[in-house]
């Protein structure tokens, strides 16, 4: 018989070693070959783990009729900000602020009138503390183009109310109006866009619509698969909920840009004697952690 090799104890634990990696190495190699989804909890348990790519970022765009004026565009932009708000608890959904251009009201003719961003107007970051928003042109920069990829325009019944009754329903129908968006010769729909003359769509329907902005949740989410839509004429879908919590919440995240709200302040200040101090009407930078004060009762 052959005598036995005494190995140093070094080279034992070495070899001890690269045997355990081996057999690790197998048995892993052989779960993985049965389901690449199952790990190992630190209890030494085994737990499913569904393992998804993440949901790429979709865009969502609006217009209004160009002859609607400023309050109600304001109106409409919290009707569509709680659609993105629902939206956004299935997949993650930006809100694509549309430039504001001229207007019937504004009579100032020198001033320029459009491509407008919302900052010239409102606080943007307020905005942003009830749902992801940006401004067109950083959604261009983001994207890398001036394209969109399915406008919607929204329009009544042909036909009115079904036998003089009022109900929410939504269909995809030919237009009523002649479309203001016309194909190119490279198949692209051209219309006025902000007044961002680099700016197309690929696709244009039109919908038929009765019904509040949510209804539109199931379109937007399953039955298309266009990452940026835009809903011409956003008017046309009604306030979800009127008067309650998401409602109160789109419009308190509207303020007014702080360099208006100080030149308006200056003009209390020396017109009407009046402060924030000292009407104890200070503004915290973040509108969600406004409390009532009982001290001012």
């Amino acid at each position: 018989m052959a005598a036995s090799k005494n190995y140093p104890f070094s080279s034992r634990m070495a070899i001890c070693f690269h045997i355990l990696v081996v057999l690790t190495h197998l048995h892993f190699a052989s779960a993985d070959s049965h389901d690449d989804s199952m790990v190992f909890d630190v209890g030494g348990g085994q737990q499913k783990l569904n393992v998804a790519a993440a949901k790429p970022t979709r865009y969502l765009l609006y217009d209004v009729n160009p002859g609607e004026g400023f309050n109600l565009r304001r109106d409409v932009y919290m009707r569509i900000a709680n659609l993105v708000n629902a939206l956004n608890e299935e997949d993650p959904w930006i809100l694509v602020l549309p430039p504001w251009g001229r207007l019937y009201h504004w009579k100032s003719r020198g001033l320029n009138q459009i491509k407008i961003p919302w900052s010239s107007f409102f606080d943007v970051e307020s905005l942003s503390y009830h749902i992801p928003v940006m401004e067109y042109e950083n959604y261009i920069k983001v994207t890398g183009d001036a394209q969109i990829d399915l406008i919607y325009h929204l329009q009544n019944y042909a036909e009115g109310w079904t036998d003089g009754k009022w109900e929410e329903r939504i269909d995809e129908r030919d237009c009523i109006d002649p479309p203001l968006y016309k194909q190119d010769k490279e198949k692209k729909y051209r219309g006025w866009f902000w007044g961002y003359s680099e700016s197309y769509a690929n696709e244009f329907k039109c919908l038929s619509v009765q019904a509040m902005a949510k209804m539109m949740i199931p379109i937007l989410q399953h039955n298309t698969s266009a990452r940026s839509i835009m809903l011409d004429r956003a008017e046309e879908l009604l306030h979800d909920s009127y008067g309650q919590v998401d409602y109160w919440k789109a419009r308190r995240s509207l303020r007014f840009a702080k360099h208006l709200r100080d030149i308006g302040d200056e003009f209390r200040r020396i017109h009407l004697e009046s402060t924030d101090e000292k009407d104890k009407t200070e503004l915290i930078d973040d509108w969600r952690e406004m409390k009532v004060r009982p001290d001012i009762f």
